[in-house]
């Protein structure tokens, strides 16, 4: 067993985790991707699994495909609620006896970065393209046969020129064309494709050390196994402080919506050599390492994984500056470590605690929009002085000498 509790400690009253994996030094479900509640077993993002009469397998929080299913802003909300954007716009849905003007600007309040549809034709639209796709059986049962996005919203006649470096000319053209816009966690011309699904791609951290399944890029572990990548737990085979070397690291065992999450129903590249997933490689490669320990109290650091790359694409977690989406998971993840294991981080006031930030700029923006990082030692995968580095005639570095 790990070293962090005296004995294991039941998940739900001792009822279990049903399809996710009890964490016993916690007592606490990690549950697959979307799922919360007893036995894992009620959708986390109710407003994400009932749209447009539709019933959706999966939330589309933090899936990114194209051509993009039409997602309502009120599913997008309870995403970014967790942490999980995943949208380029979102389709305003008034509730019973709201105008659309009011359901708007009550979505913006919420979300003001988030680019919004609030067209009552588009919106019926949606609606019975959905439901004459289901009528007729088009997309597989998994999606809608509908155009992409709104008229407003389409490149103009003069946009679509070979020369135009806004848009590709394919791209521009189809947009105006039916196809089918699947469900989150599938794709095709016909949506018959589950992107989990694709072969040779090693889609779980560490393969779940042999202690568990893959499933939807999520480690369910045996019984009496937890963790990440199922490494914890009885007769762990990671090693111990004796066998460690120094500098010794205690990697948090953090809740798989700030990790396994973002990478679920994806088709696997982000498992392959990255150069924005070091957060991802050094943490699948810190779960396996001799300098890891399972003793908080002889570590030298403590390690949060957050995988904040697998949504720099597809969140708007952008390299240029640190957008709002992209404070969330930060801030809650600092949040979770001060509450769950507040005598680690009290012991230096968490100046011993590190995190990897691949974006360009490092933590340039992070420590001003987010200052409860401050503390954290920030790892990059590279570094610049403020100088050396210009985007867009502006300085961009963050390696300062000394600091």
């Amino acid at each position: 067993a790990t070293l962090g509790t005296a004995k294991p400690r039941p998940c739900w009253q001792g009822e279990g985790c049903g399809e996710g994996t009890c964490n016993e030094d916690l007592g606490r479900c990690d549950c697959p991707p979307f799922k919360k509640g007893p036995k894992c077993a009620k959708p986390l993002f109710p407003a994400c699994v009932d749209q447009w009469g539709l019933k959706p397998p999966v939330a589309i929080c933090g899936i990114h495909s194209q051509p993009a299913f039409p997602a309502s802003c009120a599913c997008v909300e309870q995403c970014h609620e967790m942490g999980l954007d995943a949208r380029q716009e979102c389709v305003v849905e008034p509730k019973p006896g709201q105008s659309m003007a009011a359901a708007a600007k009550e979505a913006k309040q919420l979300m003001p970065w988030m680019p919004m549809v609030a067209n009552e034709t588009w919106l019926q639209r949606t609606k019975a393209d959905a439901q004459q796709s289901w009528v007729d059986g088009l997309c597989s049962g998994r999606g809608i046969f509908s155009v992409q996005l709104p008229y407003d919203f389409y490149p103009k006649d003069k946009d679509c020129v070979p020369t135009d470096r806004r848009y590709k000319l394919e791209e521009c053209y189809n947009q105006r064309l039916p196809r089918c816009r699947c469900f989150p966690g599938f794709s095709g011309p016909q949506c018959e494709t589950r992107m989990d699904e694709s072969r040779g791609l090693h889609k779980c951290l560490n393969e779940c050390s042999g202690r568990g399944a893959c499933q939807h890029n999520f480690c369910k572990c045996q019984p009496g196994s937890w963790g990440d990548d199922c490494s914890l737990g009885k007769d762990s085979k990671v090693a111990v402080p004796a066998a460690a070397v120094r500098p010794l690291i205690y990697v948090y065992d953090m809740p798989p919506r700030f990790t396994s999450w973002l990478a679920a129903f994806r088709k696997g590249d982000w498992s392959r050599d990255h150069w924005y997933g070091v957060d991802v490689i050094m943490h699948k490669m810190l779960l396996k390492s001799r300098h890891r320990t399972l003793d908080p109290a002889q570590a030298d650091f403590f390690f949060i994984p957050l995988h904040l790359s697998l949504g720099y694409y597809s969140h708007r977690y952008y390299f240029k500056h640190f957008t709002q989406p992209a404070h969330k998971p930060l801030r809650d993840a600092i949040a979770y470590v001060k509450k769950t294991w507040p005598q680690h981080w009290e012991r230096h006031g968490g100046r011993d605690h590190m995190m990897v930030m691949t974006q360009d700029q490092g933590n340039r923006y992070v420590r001003v929009q987010v200052p409860e990082s401050a503390p954290l030692m920030m790892i990059h995968h590279w570094g610049a002085p403020p100088d050396k580095a210009l985007v867009d005639g502006m300085p961009q570095g963050d390696h300062i000498k000394g600091q």
